[in-house]
């Protein structure tokens, strides 16, 4: 008999023998970050101490690891942590397994099949990840059977912490929506069984085996939906992680997106200022040219024209090249915003804004910094084009809808024609789920209402 033991063992033995393999082969992965010395220290660590090896490397690098291992893609654990619990719960098993080879050394069968469990938990643990067949789904019955003959024919009655153990591999092993099944089977089996052995015992009365089918339950139940809400907590967590990396760098994608249109649009605008300017000046120079000698007057007020229209044109590149510059509107309010863009605004242009905002502060926090932008291409337009020197801004919430009003004392127009101004204003505006609406009569301003949705 204390041959079949030492079989048992030997069993034991090539199987974490496989676990530390496939440990092995992922120590590859330390030499992208650490020295050959660091590696060799965990290769030795996990040969000598064998499985226990092998949870201190998945345990103290688990950090480093996720880096280059991918998460289990239905369980969504994430691969480091999966490959912890498993080892932890092989070394539980195993220590729960040699007592009971022991104590039952006269049953070959009991060492079969404890035999048989550890392989298929592994089985279940490497095969799952690589995919799904038949074998899938009768593996775990097979497991439950096993650990359930054992306890039939232990001489100890009580196995169900060692059954609890095969469970909870179970269910870390496949996926959730299989956690009924394979929780309830092992519950039913396992007491189906032991009536069956306390209905042969003497004297054995209805409330012993109502205490016993109670006491058990309750362990069991409490055990396994621990185990449950710990593994569904390790779900969430991990896609929780996933989700927030994906929305930084969708932010960051957006973000780069901005800038870029942004910087395409002022571009544009000194593009089109120049060419207007520059074309400008030359004709001027050529009427200047063409009367030198002859006109002084005329030459005179050719290269005035031209001073004029170079100042002009350097006023709007100065003004398109202010707004590439970084505006902390993110680490002020809006007010606080507004009012530096007010004095700066009213010193290079010689214009009087006017801001009177009422809002509350959650408002203004979601939407300043489409807010600031939209009145500050605004009131660009108000100065470029319409030549208007009073500008009022009145930002207010009422009913749960923000209204936005800009109001210029410019030339107006007869019709609005968009450019890229008010259309990147319509866009902001649509972006906050709102409408807006364009008003002008020439010789009597600029008006542009907003009305924005504030909850």
């Amino acid at each position: 008999m204390e041959q079949y033991i030492q079989m048992s063992i030997l069993f034991y033995l090539c199987m974490n023998i496989f676990i530390q393999y496939h440990a092995l082969s992922r120590c590859n992965y330390h030499s992208k970050d650490f020295s050959n010395f660091y590696v060799w220290i965990w290769r030795t660590t996990i040969i000598v101490l064998n499985i226990i090896g092998v949870f201190f490397y998945w345990f103290f690098n688990r950090k480093t690891l996720n880096k280059y291992l991918t998460d289990i893609e239905e369980k969504n654990i994430g691969i480091v942590d999966h490959n912890i619990i498993f080892v932890s719960l092989v070394i539980a098993y195993e220590l729960l397994s040699i007592p009971i080879l022991i104590q039952n050394s006269e049953n070959p069968w009991i060492g079969i099949l404890l035999g048989l469990t550890l392989m298929l938990l592994i089985i279940n643990h490497f095969r799952n990840q690589r995919g799904s067949n038949v074998l899938f789904y009768v593996v775990p019955f097979i497991q439950i059977a096993s650990i359930v003959a054992v306890d039939l024919m232990a001489t100890s009655t009580d196995l169900k912490i060692i059954i609890l153990i095969v469970v909870s591999s179970i269910v870390h092993e496949f996926p959730i929506r299989f956690t009924r099944v394979f929780a309830v089977f092992p519950l039913i089996s396992y007491h189906m069984l032991s009536l069956m052995r306390l209905l042969k015992l003497p004297d054995i009365t209805s409330m012993d085996i109502a205490i016993f089918l109670i006491k058990n339950s309750i362990t069991y139940i409490l055990v396994i939906f621990t185990f449950y809400v710990l593994r569904k907590q390790l779900i969430l967590n991990n896609q929780l992680k996933i989700m927030t990396k994906t929305v930084k760098e969708n932010n960051k994608k957006i973000e780069e997106m901005r800038i870029v249109q942004e910087r395409n649009r002022i571009a544009r605008e000194i593009h089109d200022t120049l060419g207007h300017t520059l074309t400008g000046a030359i004709v001027q120079l050529e009427v200047a040219k063409k009367y030198l000698g002859k006109d002084e007057e005329k030459t005179l007020h050719a290269i005035n024209q031209t001073q004029n229209i170079t100042r002009e044109g350097f006023i709007d590149v100065k003004r398109a090249i202010q707004a590439l510059r970084p505006v902390m509107i993110e680490d002020s309010s809006l007010v606080e915003a507004l009012n530096a863009y007010k004095e700066k605004t009213e010193e290079d242009f010689n214009v009087t804004l006017n801001f009177i905002i009422n809002t509350r502060k959650n408002e203004e926090e979601r939407m300043k910094v489409s807010l600031y932008r939209i009145i500050q291409e605004a009131i660009t337009n108000s100065i470029r084009h319409g030549n208007a020197k009073k500008v009022n801004v009145t930002i207010e919430t009422e009913d749960g809808i923000l209204r936005l009003m800009i109001e210029d004392d410019g030339k107006g127009c007869k019709s609005v024609q968009e450019g890229y101004g008010i259309k990147g204003i319509r866009e902001r505006i649509e972006q906050l789920k709102g409408q807006v609406i364009l008003q002008s009569k020439e010789g009597n301003g600029f008006n542009i209402i907003a009305y924005i949705p504030s909850e």
